[in-house]
């Protein structure tokens, strides 16, 4: 099986990396999902319980394929996908940037890298660096990370790549997602990176259509972002609706 990072951009539609959720071979395993910060019960891991934290993505009725497991869209270009999940109302909702990705933009990530899982097991891990602008003609750009994800000498041989588990983790530069994490760069030092870019996930008609984001003005999203403003205090309203262009 394959572990990633993801984030619900969406209520109940969760962002990663294509690559962690669309095997190279056809595969009938269920996509599982496991909100780390959920608050509710039924979303946390309970031994006495038999609950791992782990739930199936939803499976819309009437689906085949890859819509079976869940995966509501995906693009091979891009590596992304959207997965459809039992969302906690605990855990909020990221907003996406249309922000060309540029040099010198600070980011802020958390993820399962696996260099920092504990005695086998994946565990949160705060990330930050720095994005450059995008390659060339494609929808990908580096991004440089502070820290380098890399195994000890006595874990390197049978370990998957240090990285690996944080692909999908969201990239947030001024609090909006730029980018998800997809990959270390190929013969790239450990800390250089590889994202994609969702200003180009959002020129995706598909994309946008399950997102509610089909229509020139966005309405069901920025319906969406004035009801969340509902309950902002009084006092930082105002700025907020006129920084998110409300």
């Amino acid at each position: 099986f394959s572990v990633g990072t993801g984030v619900p951009v969406a209520r109940g539609i969760v962002l990663t990396a294509r690559h962690v959720v669309v095997p190279d071979e056809a595969t009938d395993d269920p996509v599982r999902v496991r909100f780390w910060h959920a608050t509710e019960r039924e979303y946390r891991p309970d031994d006495a319980q038999g609950r791992t934290g782990f739930l199936d993505a939803q499976e819309p009725e009437g689906a085949e394929g890859a819509a079976a497991r869940g995966i509501l869209w995906s693009c091979a270009e891009l590596d992304a996908a959207l997965v459809a999940v039992s969302h906690p109302a605990s855990v909020p909702v990221a907003l996406l940037s249309r922000t060309e990705p540029f040099n010198a933009a600070p980011w802020l990530a958390e993820g399962f890298p696996h260099a920092a899982w504990e005695e086998g097991a994946p565990e949160p891990v705060r990330l930050s660096g720095m994005s450059h602008s995008r390659f060339p003609t494609t929808g990908r750009y580096q991004v440089d990370a502070n820290i380098a994800m890399v195994h000890d000498h006595g874990h390197a041989a049978q370990a998957p790549e240090g990285w690996a588990g944080a692909s999908g983790a969201a990239l947030f530069v001024n609090g909006q997602v730029m980018g998800i994490l997809l990959a270390r760069r190929p013969n790239g030092e450990a800390r250089v990176l590889e994202a994609a870019s969702v200003r180009d996930m959002l020129d995706v008609p598909a994309f946008r259509a399950v997102l509610g984001l089909d229509d020139g003005a966005q309405t069901g999203y920025r319906d969406a972002l004035k009801a969340a403003l509902a309950e902002v205090p009084p006092l930082a309203k105002a700025a907020l609706a006129q920084w998110l262009g409300l």
